[in-house]
């Protein structure tokens, strides 16, 4: 069961494209809210990437978990069934 479609945060979750100084570590309740709330997609800024090459995207369980810091695309229509 899904709780939400989107979560949009200003920082990440912990653990997960997180920075590891302390302004940039992620929040310790965002994995926890993720498995709870079943969203399609959870959307953060606040971490900067810099090299193109960088991944700006990952998974946990069903949920994309995208930093969108500077700008990015999110293309929120896609098929997302589950």
């Amino acid at each position: 069961m899904r709780g939400a479609d989107i979560i949009l945060a200003h920082s990440p979750p912990r653990g997960i494209q997180d920075g590891k100084d302390l302004p940039h570590r992620g929040f310790a309740a965002f994995p926890w809210l993720i498995k709870i709330a079943n969203p399609y997609f959870f959307i953060h800024g606040h971490v900067h990437v810099y090299d193109s090459r960088e991944a700006r995207e990952r998974s946990l369980g069903g949920t994309s978990i995208i930093n969108v810091y500077g700008h990015k695309v999110v293309n929120l229509a896609g098929d997302k069934t589950r």
